[in-house]
């Protein structure tokens, strides 16, 4: 999860040359320069300009990239308003949550590389952007992540031949281990933390003295939120609910075998005629019992046979 913001991070401060973000500074341009290696990237001797890289957009490209994520529609929930995150006017994205870089990242990087950047960058970027989509989906089969063990490493490979060295840190190694580590502990989405911190920013929002905020969610939580509405079950409900409650019911199980075998003898169709008749026939039973002062007929027994009040 953490691995993707990071790499989502890296990127889009590069591809986007966002200040402060890119890894395509001046101190990268000067190793290359220490290197011996791309003299075309080189900067110039006593200036602190350098020429633009292959994997870096204009700035007029930049604002299409810009005009296009301001205006993503996305389902509610799939992720974050993304159009809150992009200025258009200082090129800049920020505020992206994990789960918005997630999205980014699998979904949204084809729109901004697929036509601006050159082949063999785009190239490089989709195949990465698929391998992450194809090892964070449903079902893993076990051929499937072998390929990816073999996959990512040429990934990787061919982004070295394109990005200078400072773009390739720890973080950027780290996907050649993933498909091992799901053939290990399973699929992604049991193990990841999404779900957990859509629901810490849920308890966040109780926080109403941070002084002591454990006692504010406390607080919050035991409050019920919303309007409450008072809702009556119709005939075929209420005799639904009843019949669902008497066969879940320990006590009640003998006399509902009991009711089904009189129904096989008589060669009758068991479950239609057991779900019609059976409340009532049960209902009838426990009260003859109970009248009769049948003592294995207790109250419990008897409000169960007399159903709850509509």
């Amino acid at each position: 999860m953490h691995i993707e913001k990071n790499i989502c991070d890296s990127v889009m401060g590069t591809v986007l040359d966002i200040d402060k973000k890119s890894k395509d500074s001046l101190n990268a341009r000067l190793d290359l320069k220490m290197m011996g290696i791309r003299k075309e990237l080189h900067p110039e001797d006593g200036k602190t300009t350098f020429p633009r890289a292959c994997y870096t957009l204009s700035k007029g490209e930049k604002k299409v990239v810009f005009q296009r994520l301001q205006n993503v529609k996305v389902l509610d929930g799939y992720s974050a308003n993304l159009s809150r995150c992009v200025n258009v006017g200082e090129q800049k994205i920020f505020g992206m949550k994990t789960h918005d870089c997630h999205v980014f990242l699998e979904r949204l990087l084809l729109l901004v590389v697929r036509e601006l950047l050159p082949k063999k960058v785009s190239d490089a970027l989709i195949e990465l952007s698929n391998f992450l989509k194809e090892l964070c989906s449903k079902v893993l089969r076990l051929e499937d992540l072998e390929h990816m063990e073999h996959t990512i490493p040429i990934i990787l490979c061919k982004l070295e031949r394109i990005f200078s060295p400072a773009f390739f840190d720890v973080i950027l190694h780290l996907p050649i281990h993933l498909p091992w580590e799901a053939k290990v502990a399973g699929p992604m989405q049991y193990r990841w933390m999404y779900p957990i911190e859509r629901y810490l920013c849920k308890l966040k929002g109780y926080v109403r003295n941070k002084a002591h905020p454990k006692g504010s969610i406390a607080e919050g939580r035991s409050h019920p939120s919303g309007k409450s509405a008072v809702r009556e079950l119709n005939n075929t409900n209420y005799y639904a609910a009843s019949l669902y409650v008497l066969q879940n019911c320990d006590e009640i199980e003998p006399l509902v075998q009991k009711h089904r075998n009189i129904l096989v003898d008589l060669g009758v169709n068991v479950d239609e005629m057991h779900r019609h008749e059976f409340i009532c026939s049960f209902k009838e039973r426990i009260t003859k019992l109970y009248n009769d002062g049948n003592k294995q007929v207790d109250e419990h027994v008897r409000s169960l046979a007399w159903g709850p009040d509509k």
